[in-house]
């Protein structure tokens, strides 16, 4: 088993998890999406704070991408 936790898109970016979900993959970050609405992170349960830091910061540039393509 490990953590598993969700984050649901404002409403503006329903339906639309796929796009994070491709985004991250193309820089390498690792997610699920749960449903159409739902960005999904699976990491371990004995993850360090500074593991999950990085993959924060990580997962920020695909957003940021998702966010800018409109």
């Amino acid at each position: 088993m490990g953590l598993l936790i969700g984050a649901e898109l404002k409403p503006k970016w329903h339906g639309q998890a796929g796009k994070f979900l491709a985004a991250a993959a193309e820089q390498g970050v690792m997610l699920l999406v749960a449903g159409p609405n739902v960005v999904r992170f699976v990491p371990s349960l004995v993850i360090d704070l500074e593991d999950i830091d990085q993959g924060m910061a990580r997962f920020a540039r695909p957003v940021e991408a998702v966010v800018k393509a409109g």
